[in-house]
């Protein structure tokens, strides 16, 4: 049941959208190098089955080479 529950509100992305705004507001708190950056939620396009954000373009932490680069 509680599993369940907790799956049920993973795919409710109003819920996620909730979480990320709130996430940010804490986030930037304490980020004052603005090392961390949490995409824009666009509220209005967001439904239960639906989270629309602002597209990041960046460097995967996976690619360890471009992250050489940049340093």
């Amino acid at each position: 049941e509680d599993f369940s529950l907790s799956l049920h509100n993973e795919f409710n992305f109003n819920l996620e959208a909730l979480n990320c705004t709130r996430i940010r507001k804490i986030i930037d708190k304490y980020n004052e190098e603005n090392i961390f950056y949490i995409p824009h939620i666009y509220e209005e396009f967001t439904a239960k089955d639906l989270l629309v954000m602002e597209l990041v373009e960046g460097i995967p932490f996976s690619d360890e080479k471009k992250i050489q680069q940049k340093q």
